[in-house]
């Protein structure tokens, strides 16, 4: 079994590497940041190794697996509905049933069917993406970028809670030199992250935000609540924060952005139709706080 602060270290490992999987473009001009990611990542495949040699089902790793599935579950059944909209609006009664799925029916879906299934709506809406009528609903490849890379680092832990473990003093001293050689790369990356500022501040903040540890169970920390104008619900408004993280408002103008770290973030939102907006707000550690929000008519 893991101990707790290698639990929490490896969770911070995969979680910085979704983190630069999804932000490839923005690091591969600055060639030293690209170098150490490489290095970072085969440090991180070694240690997956280590890890199946253990225990499996240890906190951490079950705790990663499960927040791994709830934001998949999450981001995909707001694609759905959000589609579904779509579909419902031009009569496309094939494709509204495709996107019937709610958030609980996908986070049930057996571990082993979940990236197939992911790939599967991709394969789906990836056409709608070019279409004028579908563009204003706000899904972008983008969105499913991130989802097919959750959703890949979640079938790469299907199975080591399943292994048994060693026990072993050595493979405990494995993982953690191991983890020192991790901890040794963000060393690195904290110090050539500051070439970023100024030329891109919003990867500098997700990069914070992705490489703190988290102990505090931050996967219950966030916002969510109703995007309106004029009092009336504005459906495929895109909510997005500093970090990159954003979410489409469904059928009823509801949004739910959680899982986020504690701290002040710089929050936009845009629809077709209406003046964007950003704004400042502090998100509570441990607290999933309601937030509405009002959008105006664009001029």
């Amino acid at each position: 079994m893991l101990a707790q602060d290698q639990s929490r270290e490896y969770n911070r490992f995969k979680k910085l590497k979704t983190f630069f999987t999804a932000n490839t473009t923005v690091i591969a001009p600055y060639i030293p940041f690209q170098q150490e990611v490489t290095i970072f990542s085969d440090n991180l495949v070694d240690l997956d190794g280590l890890i199946q040699g253990k225990d499996g089902t240890s906190t951490g790793i079950t705790q990663n697996k499960t927040a791994y599935k709830h934001s998949i579950a999450d981001r995909l059944a707001v694609i759905c509905t959000t589609t579904r909209a779509y579909a419902v609006k031009y009569a496309n009664a094939e494709l509204a049933a495709e996107m019937n799925f709610k958030v609980t029916e996908i986070f049930k879906t057996k571990d082993a069917d979940l990236l197939p299934f992911v790939l599967h709506m991709q394969t789906l809406i990836t056409p709608l993406l070019i279409n004028p009528d579908y563009i204003p609903y706000g899904v972008t490849t983008e969105m499913f970028t991130d989802l097919v890379a959750d959703a890949q680092a979640f079938n790469g832990l299907i199975g080591q809670a399943d292994v048994s473990s060693s026990g072993s003093s050595v493979a405990n001293q494995n993982i953690d030199a191991k983890i020192k050689l991790l901890e040794d790369n963000i060393v690195q990356f904290d110090l050539l992250v500051n070439y970023f500022i100024g030329k891109n501040d919003d990867f500098v903040a997700g990069y914070h935000i992705n490489s703190a540890v988290d102990r505090t169970g931050v996967r219950h920390s966030g916002i969510e609540g109703v995007v309106k104008a004029n009092g009336q619900p504005v459906v495929g408004a895109i909510v997005k924060l500093a970090n990159g993280k954003s979410v489409v408002t469904d059928l009823y103008g509801h949004y739910s952005l959680v899982r986020i770290m504690p701290g002040d973030y710089s929050i936009e939102i845009t629809a077709n139709g209406f003046t964007a907006k950003t704004f400042v707000y502090h998100i509570n550690r441990g607290r999933v706080s309601t937030l509405d929000l009002e959008l105006q008519a664009a001029a």
